[in-house]
């Protein structure tokens, strides 16, 4: 049997809908809310349309709920990751890994024109690897060694 996906293969092809995205003014507790509701890990982040950044799940466990209508006022802004690793939309699976390999990232924003296409995680990794048929030793169309 053949691997249902290859390194080449390109990542649009695996990538399931485009991500929800916020823009950086959004409400904290909305994006809370978003992230609680449909159990997102990742939330990419947005100005005026463009990518910005990631916003992640454990970056608003230091924003207590309510504390946006204090006088400090945190935003989506500050708590946002902008140091991030971004592919192509039209890389192809091997690219993206490798590119999650050498630079140690557990999510891969994939832009087109400046604009979030998706994002690839380890946990969509996790799933590219149950739909190959690693059982057989075949995993992206390459055969691995068993020991």
């Amino acid at each position: 049997m053949q691997a249902k996906h290859t390194l080449d293969t390109e990542i649009s092809a695996f990538l399931r809908d485009v991500p929800f995205c916020v823009d950086v003014e959004f409400p904290i507790e909305k994006a809370r809310w978003w992230m609680e509701e449909w159990h997102l890990e990742y939330l990419p982040v947005t100005e005026d349309g463009r990518f910005f950044g990631v916003l992640r799940a454990k970056n608003l466990l230091k924003v207590e709920p309510g504390a946006e209508k204090t006088s400090q006022e945190p935003n989506i802004r500050e708590i946002t990751i902008t140091n991030l690793t971004t592919c192509n939309a039209d890389s192809t699976i091997g690219d993206v890994l490798d590119r999650m390999m050498r630079t140690g990232c557990r999510e891969i924003v994939l832009i087109d024109d400046d604009r979030v296409a998706g994002l690839f995680t380890t946990n969509d990794l996790l799933r590219l690897i149950d739909e190959s048929d690693v059982r057989s030793g075949d995993c992206f169309g390459l055969r691995m060694l068993s020991r």
